[in-house]
């Protein structure tokens, strides 16, 4: 009869740690990156709405916000499993292309260069805006 409650015991343990294991390295990651790529797709689409003086006042207002997007975005990316980026790829997804897009965009000032940044961030990213 003991015997049964120690193998028990250890078969929820292991379950248990298992499934911490999963949530942790597997699943939380890539809620991460889904997370920041959308925080980055409405960042942008409010650029997407904006004339010229605005975006020249949003940049500077902004700056800061866009380098942090770029570095949480390169730091996910590292934990994110391997299979998942392959994923990533074969959905034509380049969030490493995206993460330096964002870091040249904080220190551009000039609309026309904003849009052509926030078009390449956009097709690395597969977002909608």
């Amino acid at each position: 009869m003991m015997e049964t409650y120690i193998i028990a015991t250890a078969i929820s343990f292991m379950a248990g740690a298992m499934s911490y294991m999963v949530g942790r390295f597997w699943i939380m990651p890539i809620f991460r990156y889904h997370r920041i790529r959308q925080q980055i797709a409405s960042d942008l689409d409010g650029y997407a709405r904006s004339d010229d003086a605005e975006i020249k006042k949003q940049m500077k207002e902004r700056a800061e916000i866009h380098r942090r997007y770029s570095v949480n975005l390169s730091n996910i990316v590292y934990e994110l499993l391997q299979w998942y980026k392959i994923a990533i790829r074969h959905r034509s997804e380049f969030p490493d292309k995206a993460s330096e897009d964002l870091m040249k965009l904080s220190n551009i000032s000039e609309p026309e260069h904003v849009r052509n940044r926030l078009k390449r961030i956009s097709e690395s990213l597969k977002l909608s805006v």
